[in-house]
């Protein structure tokens, strides 16, 4: 079965052409913050031939871009790829999947995919083609949530969602966080053609600012695809328990303004290509 066929792929594909209007506003407080750690980790500099595969608004193009990377943004989704570009109208971005990448081998000096990796049918082969199109030395980067307390907004919707939600039949996607474990990416990486030993993994930490307490559950039921498809299909009495609850746990981190500040953690994953 070819990944296209696979009913997880366009879960995705078409739940995040649905999301794009809402990303902006839901998300990008959170994933912005981890543009720089990631250009950095790919040691984006003037002239690097750069490719960011699940580009969504366009970020990490338009970061590196302004670094004088000469960048090119992917993106499955066709929508995201109209607000990439009209954000960053300097910058090239195209209609494309991870999976299959529409470049030659060898073509780019880095690749970096900003938590894309949890949105993939198929992370294996995403990382094989993230080598193909890598130069030999090229330099592959990618984020991944961390799980547990240290990362609240997945500690927030797993307590708030699981003891409420009645259970519904979504298309079975990989563990949402299976690379946010070291040895996984240490082991898996190499396995697609990156050079052993090369493999990084370092935390970063840092927190994401939300106008009010009440803007983590829309997010999740607006931004998103997985939590958002869950929410939706739930009764409307659950989902208002749903709701009440993830209120009750941001408000936790409210402050005087009635701004929360929550903690967010990310794992930076670089690796070589042999």
């Amino acid at each position: 079965m070819g990944v296209r066929d696979d009913p997880f792929w366009e879960f995705e594909r078409s739940g995040w052409e649905r999301a794009a209007a809402s990303y902006e506003d839901s998300w990008s407080g959170a994933t912005r913050a981890y543009v720089e750690p990631l250009l950095s980790a790919a040691r984006v500099a003037p002239g690097v031939r750069l490719l960011d595969v699940a580009c969504g608004p366009g970020y990490v193009a338009g970061a590196a871009a302004e670094l004088g990377a000469d960048a090119v943004g992917l993106d499955v989704a066709e929508e995201m790829v109209a607000r990439a570009a009209q954000r960053y109208a300097g910058v090239e971005f195209v209609v494309g999947d991870a999976h299959g990448l529409g470049f030659r081998d060898a073509a780019f000096d880095s690749v970096t995919m900003n938590f894309g990796i949890h949105h993939v049918a198929d992370p294996e082969r995403v990382f094989r083609e993230a080598r193909r199109v890598l130069r030999p030395g090229g330099i592959y980067t990618f984020t991944s949530w961390a799980g547990g307390a240290e990362h609240a907004p997945i500690a927030i919707a797993e307590a708030a969602v699981l003891p409420n939600a009645v259970a519904v039949e979504l298309p079975v996607g990989p563990d949402f966080l299976r690379f946010s474990d070291r040895e996984t990416c240490e082991t898996v990486l190499p396995q697609a053609g990156f050079a052993p030993g090369s493999v990084t993994f370092e935390t970063v930490r840092t927190s994401w600012r939300i106008p009010h307490v009440g803007h983590l559950f829309d997010a999740q039921l607006k931004g998103g695809v997985r939590m958002a498809a869950l929410l939706r299909a739930q009764p409307g009495d659950v989902l208002e328990r749903i709701r009440e609850a993830m209120i009750l746990e941001t408000r936790r981190y409210e402050t005087t303004d009635g701004s929360c500040v929550l903690p967010i953690a990310a794992h930076v994953i670089t690796a070589t290509a042999g």
